[in-house]
């Protein structure tokens, strides 16, 4: 199986039955800037492992997003200009009723038409309100991170003030399940568990 994986702000892990297709990798960082990485000739910031993974991948430097979350996935996913799907500007509070419309097929989806497995791990951050915005039916096989757009990076609860009104609580699961007995930082249990969907992956071949 071949594999597509998302991760760290964002690891989308992709893998094929066909062993003729490549897997792929996906990894999306929150406000990482151009210079933020040495392959980009930064020589204040060393990035050796991402360099690696650029230079034996495949570097787009013409792609062109928004800055802020709930944008720059929903252009990722779909490959338009999020205001055309009403996903611009900041990005979806989790006490709002909507997410990236449902009409819009996303690449995971397209994917998964092709005979990939689909893994989210990491922040989703299009729409959590209801079941159909989330993920696992959005195209995605599985999904381990938080749905909304922030966490504590120690107790994975996210805090937000909307209408005036303060919304406080658990944002962590395993496809649709919480996970309230998950101890760690943030960063180190989303790689972790990257690693263990590799793993699991290269187990089955």
């Amino acid at each position: 199986m071949r594999l597509i994986f998302y991760v760290l702000s964002l690891v989308v892990l992709i893998q094929c039955e066909s062993l003729s297709k490549p897997n792929i990798v996906f990894i999306v960082a929150d406000d990482l800037g151009w210079s933020d990485v040495s392959f980009h000739g930064s020589d204040q910031i060393m990035t050796p492992n991402i360099d690696v993974l650029a230079y034996q991948g495949i570097i787009i430097p013409q792609y062109y997003t928004d800055t802020r979350g709930t944008p720059a996935r929903s252009a990722l996913f779909t490959g338009k200009y999020p205001l055309r799907m009403g996903t611009q500007g900041i990005s979806i509070a989790s006490a709002e009723d909507r997410g990236l419309p449902t009409t819009e097929a996303l690449l995971p989806q397209y994917l998964q038409e092709l005979g990939y497995s689909t893994h989210l791990i990491g922040k989703w951050g299009l729409g959590k309100s209801r079941e159909h915005y989330l993920p696992t039916n959005r195209g995605f096989d599985t999904f381990y991170g938080f749905s909304g757009s922030s966490v504590d990076y120690y107790t994975y609860n996210h805090v937000e003030t909307w209408n005036d009104t303060v919304f406080y609580g658990l944002d962590f699961f395993n496809n649709l399940e919480p996970v309230e007995d998950q101890r760690g930082h943030l960063t180190e249990v989303l790689t972790e568990r990257a690693v263990k969907a590799f793993e699991w992956f290269y187990s089955d071949i």
